[in-house]
């Protein structure tokens, strides 16, 4: 899973549920969009390198990179009500691991070939959102969303014979296309001079459970001459997804965040599960449905 609301809550450690601002565009929270005076095109994008190692001895490295969000605000009246439009990832797959062995093939089970298997995992799902923040007096502003998730997940399992030029290389793909709607809801209080020239917000948003439809199918060789083995349609159930988020600005040149989240991932279920083992790799915990 990813989440990104903007650069200015992403140099805090995340979330900024509660964090006010008129030079950034903050997604996680819609009730923040009422603040708007500028219209803002914004985007983030992000590169990482992951490093692993088993008990055997075997290592790898993966480096990936991908762009974080695409966000766009305006206000339809200035300081009172706010549109925001964004498209980013919402979860992401991203794997590579190798097994390398030996076996017997030939009428007489004589000849050793060697060969190498691929897994790969790669896609994920997109979020596309567009909302209202409106502010309802100085203290309270609340927002709402309509969020499309939307995107493909697939894990591909790739055979190559490598002294054995009669054997046939292979590639099998198992592929998940999942698409639905959500709504996230979300409120902000504002109070100002507390204790003396400072200000405290704090800042909730739920996003309701959802039910995403789509279709499984299992493909070999590559993808300009796929073959279709088979294909399955279900649905995979999403959790509610709850935030509380505190701010608190002592001076002009101090901000404090501190965030919370509630995500029961246990109740959510997929008609999906476990059909994807033999394009998982077992051997190493690097994603997929059967690791």
């Amino acid at each position: 899973m990813t989440e990104f609301s903007s650069s200015q809550s992403q140099a805090l450690g995340g979330g900024g549920f509660a964090l006010r601002t008129l030079n950034y565009n903050p997604d996680s929270n819609p009730a923040l969009w009422s603040d708007q005076v500028f219209t803002r095109l914004s985007g983030g994008a992000v590169a990482q390198s992951v490093v692993t190692s088993d008990g055997s001895g075997d290592s790898g490295q993966l480096s990936s990179g991908n762009v974080q969000a695409v966000q766009f605000n305006f206000p339809l009246y200035e300081r009172k009500l706010g549109v925001g439009l964004s498209f980013q990832p919402y979860s992401q797959s991203n794997y590579s691991a190798v097994q390398r062995g030996q076996v017997n093939v030939g009428p007489q089970q004589n000849t050793e070939a060697a060969y190498r298997v691929n897994f790969e995992g790669s896609g994920g799902l997109h979020r596309l959102r567009g909302g209202l923040g409106y502010r309802i007096n100085e203290v309270l502003r609340v927002g709402a969303t309509a969020d499309l998730l939307f995107g493909v997940i697939e894990s591909r399992r790739r055979t190559t014979w490598e002294n054995a030029q009669t054997l046939r290389n292979v590639l099998v793909s198992d592929g998940v296309q999942l698409s639905g709607l959500t709504t996230t809801i979300g409120s902000h209080l504002a109070l100002a001079d507390v204790f003396a020239d400072d200000a405290l917000s704090i800042g909730a948003a739920v996003t309701l459970p959802t039910s995403l439809s789509g279709v499984r199918f299992r493909t070999l060789n590559e993808d300009l001459a796929r073959d279709t083995l088979s294909s399955r349609r279900g649905d995979v159930t999403l959790p509610l997804q709850a935030r509380l988020g505190i701010s608190y600005q002592p001076t002009p040149a101090w901000t404090f965040v501190a965030d919370g989240s509630f995500d029961p991932w246990s109740t959510a279920s997929s008609d999906f599960s476990g059909g994807s083992a033999d394009t998982s790799p077992v051997r190493f915990p690097v994603g997929g449905t059967a690791t």
